[in-house]
């Protein structure tokens, strides 16, 4: 019997190791379904409303690229707007709840930038103490004391060295 491993994410992605096809059955929402794979250690599936898709070849789990809005630096919190990123502003009640990601990669505006969405992140910039819980400043900035701002939004937790788990489970309004 082959192991498999499913990895599910808030954006509607698996990612499958270690098994030829299988069909999986969800919540009555959603139908039985057979994932198209072949098994391949890594594939990314991703659900679009009726089905799963396989991602192209080498793409990998919990990235997505998107277009930059502003210039943008790695290892920020950003949210999506016209399907460009911007930084994530604690100070702006508008970004409440729209914490989307963490960049990978820097941008020039209108230039595309990498973002991971969910799991372990590393940028060279992190220097977390494990097992500490992150929040989100001004420009999607993350520390390990809660900024001031209107906002409060956890970025995550703190792993070895330059890694941090990504959750934004949490986002409170101070005012």
């Amino acid at each position: 019997m082959t192991d498999l491993t499913l990895v599910f994410s808030q954006r509607r992605q698996v990612l499958v190791t270690g098994s030829p096809d299988l069909t999986l059955v969800f919540p009555p929402m959603f139908p039985g379904v057979t994932l198209p794979t072949d098994g391949d250690a890594g594939d990314v599936l991703t659900w679009d409303g009726d089905s799963w898709e396989a991602a192209p070849p080498g793409t990998s789990a919990g990235l997505e690229t998107r277009q930059a809005g502003e210039n943008l630096s790695s290892g920020r919190v950003v949210i999506i707007e016209g399907n460009e990123a911007f930084y994530f502003q604690n100070t702006n009640i508008a970004h409440k709840g729209r914490a989307y990601g963490i960049t990978k990669t820097s941008a020039m505006a209108g230039n595309d930038v990498t973002i991971q969405i969910y799991g372990v992140v590393s940028d060279a910039a992190f220097s977390f103490t494990p097992d500490t819980t992150l929040w989100v400043g001004e420009d999607g900035e993350i520390f390990s004391a809660i900024p001031a701002g209107v906002l409060v939004q956890k970025a995550g937790v703190g792993a070895e060295n330059d890694k941090m788990r990504i959750d934004f489970s949490i986002q409170i309004t101070t005012n």
